[in-house]
């Protein structure tokens, strides 16, 4: 996790999060008991190895787990914020693999990326 300030105000947490998938059962515990700050503008990103509904290719079946992650996102007012079945990572035998970029948004003023685009 990594906290983005602006003098002493918290402009953006990150979260970087690497899901290793062992014997078919998810290792995500540790997230779901994370209940994130409602007023912190919050970016998670990272390969989840989970298949879901909200971000994988069509004719993939959703990760046992996908229905408790997708709790966890709508309980901290997390969305989807790149493209709907948008391909982040093709494997070397040439199956695409989703890498969903989670957020809750903030103004545009206390955007993290404010004056890159300008």
């Amino acid at each position: 996790m990594l906290d983005v300030y602006e003098g002493d105000s918290i402009l953006t947490r990150l979260i970087n999060v690497y899901h290793e998938v062992v014997n078919h059962r998810h290792t995500l515990q540790r997230l779901f008991d994370h209940d994130l700050d409602e007023l912190t503008p919050t970016l998670v990103v990272g390969d989840f190895n989970t298949h879901s509904h909200r971000w994988s290719l069509p004719g993939h079946e959703p990760s046992s787990w996908a229905g408790r992650f997708d709790e966890w996102l709508d309980a901290n007012g997390l969305s989807l914020l790149n493209p709907l079945h948008g391909i982040a990572l093709i494997g070397v035998i040439g199956e695409g693999s989703p890498d969903p970029q989670i957020g809750r948004s903030w103004s545009a003023s206390a955007s993290p990326l404010r004056g890159i685009a300008d």
